[in-house]
């Protein structure tokens, strides 16, 4: 019995092809006569589909190839023209591109409904192209189908296949860059102008960077200036809980020592420097931290959360070759020192915020001023609520001795104090008596008799102590008055919260001198002006040049850390894209005229103050109480640092400016990304630093197809 199928015939027209072959099939499958009739058309319709269908796809996909090189070309080419000619509105250039897309596309006759477009921004140029390609199996495949299913909608599916398609071209730095500038503010770049070609350096850069653009949402800039010291930002740092407020940090308070408000000397309470700050008449924290312990001062954990002790001893292990094949960085970890303290208490919560910094007031003696080396005579008494008391040493006889200089200073030279005169002295000596004198002699006795009989009473913190007082010995009284005065803040007023009867004393100089004097003193000494945290608005960092002012010694591995928090998302900056999101690069210019650099000081200190605190304290790790060990291994914190943020993705650009230094332009090479340009420079003058800075933003802002 024969099978009766109805095939209902259709124009050419529907099936988009006409040949003998075709006709000859639709005849084939009228064909009445029986079941293989059937048949012979389904295996035939899947025998174009999956053999036809593989011709399609392939030609399919070598136009789609080609559609998306052109895209990328035209698109490449209008951000060529517009840099070339910035007069250029952005029709004259879609324009320009989609003439450059025709001239190289070479299918354009195989593609239907083709259509060519541009998005032109300040930081992308996205080509979008819509387009259809007809194909020469398929269809002829889904109509048999539709003829044996009776389903016309079948047929029309696969005639043509859709080649709507976009790209991005994104200016690489200018469209989506973060990027810190950590620049050396130190007193050297006071001299032949330098500050001033470091200002012109960055406008180049920006000028690259933004063009004629005031703001990008896509450019966000910072800067961080460095010194000895870093300024992360007072008010900032303050209501977002960076800085140690309640004195809980291992080292905050260790050059102070406690008087309560009965004039006794508790050397187990701490020193809070915040309070210091409000205890001087006048004078606000300008924002300086301290260095955490180590090796906390290396990373970039954020503040109110605990450390792993494996984290810590982990950051400090040596990188194999395939990790850092640099072999100066590697040497870097090897030189590594031991941590000063246990890295479980180092991992604690409270060290994980920074330390306000305070610079002590030091003495106000130059050459034989009468009152530097005034003395306590074998008579000396004070009288302190109505009551006389004779001044004792240590073992109860009455004293003499010098008050404020330091004996172990070379050649009795008072004038290396940079920082004297925050306090004028004069307010102590016996030619002023008053209640501030009386109080302050009842405190060093009370301070001897503490530090030369009982050492167990003093605090872990204050460890330098007990070492300082047992090298000098008991009986150096000159000696251990020095460390009195600097140490002694006045006797606490539990009323206001503050000390009395030291800082609220008039000064002679203090800090009613602009932060822009290099003689400024006070408890801000040498802070430089603070980060200005990631922004797209040029003009800030423009703004931001125009108030740093040279001071104070190099330390470039502290600000390259601060650099490296300015980048990252967390805290203590948050303005950092997560370094997940490809869409941004970050980038990090690291600019110094001169070495690391810690004083040296012929005193029981070592060293001058640092954001480590003094030499004595060995803050940087075990062993580290020298000024000469002390300044090589911040190079090597330098190098360690680099290796960990090009580790996150980070690039890293450095410049040498100004000088001839073997050893730092071997650190410098190998803290860059690459140890040549565009990463690493050496520029001999102020044109050249400007061209560095230049080739730099050039290379932020080369050319890249980025979807």
């Amino acid at each position: 019995m024969s099978s009766h199928l109805t095939v209902r015939p259709t124009s050419s027209t529907r099936y988009g092809c006409k040949s003998g072959l075709h006709s000859l099939l639709f005849r084939f499958a009228r064909n009445r006569d029986g079941n293989i009739a059937i048949l012979f058309v389904f295996v035939f319709s899947l025998l174009v589909l999956f053999t036809g269908g593989a011709v399609d796809y392939a030609r399919y996909n070598a136009v789609r190839a080609e559609l998306i090189e052109s895209m990328d070309s035209a698109g490449l080419a209008i951000a060529q023209l517009s840099a070339m000619d910035k007069s250029l509105s952005d029709a004259e250039l879609k324009d320009y591109g989609k003439r450059f897309f025709h001239e190289n596309f070479r299918h354009e006759g195989n593609v239907k409904n083709l259509d060519v477009d541009f998005t032109v921004t300040s930081a992308t140029i996205t080509p979008v192209v819509s387009g259809e390609i007809k194909t020469l199996f398929l269809g002829v495949g889904m109509d048999l189908l539709a003829q044996i299913t009776h389903d016309a909608t079948i047929a029309t599916k696969l005639e043509f296949l859709d080649l709507a398609t976009d790209t991005e071209i994104t200016r690489h730095g200018s469209g989506k860059i973060e990027l810190a500038l950590v620049l050396d503010v130190t007193g050297s770049m006071r001299s032949n102008g330098k500050i001033v070609s470091l200002r012109d350096a960055v406008d180049n850069l920006l000028q690259v960077m933004y063009d004629t653009k005031t703001s990008d949402p896509n450019i966000k800039v910072g800067v961080v200036p460095f010194n000895a010291h870093v300024n992360p930002g007072a008010a900032s740092s303050w209501n977002m809980g960076w800085g140690d407020e309640n004195a809980q940090a291992v080292y905050h308070g260790a050059h102070f020592f406690h008087v309560d408000e009965n004039g006794d000397v508790d050397v187990n309470k701490k020193v809070n420097h915040f309070r210091l700050f409000e205890s001087v008449p006048g004078t606000e924290w300008k924002g300086c931290f301290e260095a955490r312990p180590y090796p906390l001062d290396e990373l970039d954990n954020g503040p109110g959360q605990s450390t792993p002790a494996s984290t810590l001893t982990g950051a400090l292990v040596t990188p194999t070759i395939a990790q850092e094949p640099d072999a100066r960085i590697r040497l870097a970890f090897d030189r590594a020192p031991n941590l000063a303290l246990n890295a479980s208490d180092v991992g604690k919560i409270e060290n994980s915020r920074w330390v306000p910094y305070f610079r002590e007031d030091e003495p106000d003696c130059y050459n034989s001023a009468s009152y530097c080396r005034g003395g306590w005579s074998d008579n000396e008494a004070y009288t302190l609520n109505g009551v006389k008391i004779w001044v004792k040493d240590e073992f109860g006889g009455k004293i003499k001795g010098y008050w404020f200089d330091d004996p172990g200073e070379d050649g009795q030279n008072r004038n290396s104090y940079d920082n004297r005169w925050f306090i004028n002295d004069k307010n102590y000596s016996y030619r002023n008596k008053g209640e501030a004198y009386a109080r302050y002699a009842k405190t060093v006795t009370d301070f001897r008799y503490v530090t030369n009989h009982s050492f167990a009473q003093l605090d872990n913190y204050w460890d330098g102590v007990k070492t300082r007082f047992a090298d000098l010995g008991a009986t150096s009284i000159g000696l251990d008055e020095y460390i009195v005065r600097n140490a002694y803040v006045g006797w606490w007023n539990p009323a206001t919260n503050q000390y009395d009867y030291k800082y609220d004393l008039p000064a002679s100089i203090d800090e009613n001198i602009s932060d822009n004097d290099s003689s400024m003193r006070g408890p801000n000494k040498d802070c430089p002006a603070p980060i200005l945290p990631l922004t797209d608005d040029r003009s800030k960092v423009e703004t931001h040049m125009d108030t740093l002012f040279p001071n104070g010694n190099t330390n470039s591995a502290n600000g390259m850390v601060w650099g490296w928090r300015v980048l990252s998302p967390g805290a203590p900056f948050t303005e950092g894209a997560e370094y997940t999101d490809k869409g941004w690069s970050k980038a990090v210019v690291l600019m110094t005229d001169g070495q690391n650099t810690i004083g040296s000081r012929n005193t029981h200190k070592e060293s001058s103050i640092t954001s480590y605190g003094y030499a004595i304290d060995g803050r940087m790790g075990a062993g580290m109480t020298n000024p000469n060990t002390m300044r090589n291994q911040l190079d090597e914190k330098l190098l360690r640092t680099c290796h960990r943020m090009k580790k996150e993705g980070i690039l890293v650009y450095s410049i040498v400016f100004g000088l001839n230094d073997a050893n730092l332009e071997e650190v410098f090479r190998s803290c860059a990304t690459s140890p040549a340009a565009p990463h690493y420079f050496k520029a001999p003058s102020g044109a050249d630093l400007e061209a560095a800075f230049g080739t730099i933003a050039q290379d932020l802002v080369k050319l890249h197809v980025s979807r």
